[in-house]
């Protein structure tokens, strides 16, 4: 593609025949031909200068699939910079960089917010068990206490029964 200028009539109607006949197939079926595609020319033993030419209206097909609305504005054939295949001027392609960022790190923020909603509440609960075990442990000690107190009785008992009968 390098010896080739950027744009030749007969990438146009290539584009164009590609496109068409893209758009009639379903997502699946353009995205499987675009695999194809590209696995085809990615070793580099194929040598096409339509590849991107193909390649972008593979994109563009699948764009349209997706969202229903047809690629607006140039199509640029070979590989551009990011705000040029956007038609963005430097300053703006930052700012919508930057605004994908920030809506990033929102969403981040809420990711953990939610997070930590549910670790206090999860906090809560733990306390509210701790509690209860706590509870039943006191419960258990004076069953214990009392069971060991009536034991002691019993015994006074049968040691005292035991003298009377041998003094007796």
């Amino acid at each position: 593609m390098s010896k080739r200028p950027s744009f030749y009539a007969d990438d146009a109607i290539a584009y164009v025949e590609t496109y068409k006949s893209l758009t009639s197939k379903n997502l699946q079926q353009i995205t499987q031909m675009k695999e194809e595609l590209e696995s085809k020319y990615w070793d580099g033993t194929q040598s096409d200068h339509f590849y991107y030419v193909k390649l972008r209206a593979h994109e563009h097909a699948l764009q349209y699939k997706e969202t229903g609305r047809a690629h607006d504005g140039m199509v640029i054939i070979g590989d551009a910079p990011k705000n040029q295949q956007t038609g963005l001027s430097e300053e703006e392609a930052k700012v919508k960089e930057l605004e994908e960022e920030a809506k990033k790190f929102s969403d981040a923020v809420k990711n953990m917010q939610t997070e930590l909603k549910k670790g206090q509440a999860r906090e809560v609960s733990l306390k509210g068990e701790i509690i209860q075990r706590d509870q039943a442990i006191k419960r258990l000690q004076r069953q214990m206490n009392n069971t060991q107190g009536t034991y002691a009785v019993l015994i006074s008992i049968l040691i005292l029964a035991s003298a009377l009968a041998f003094w007796l």
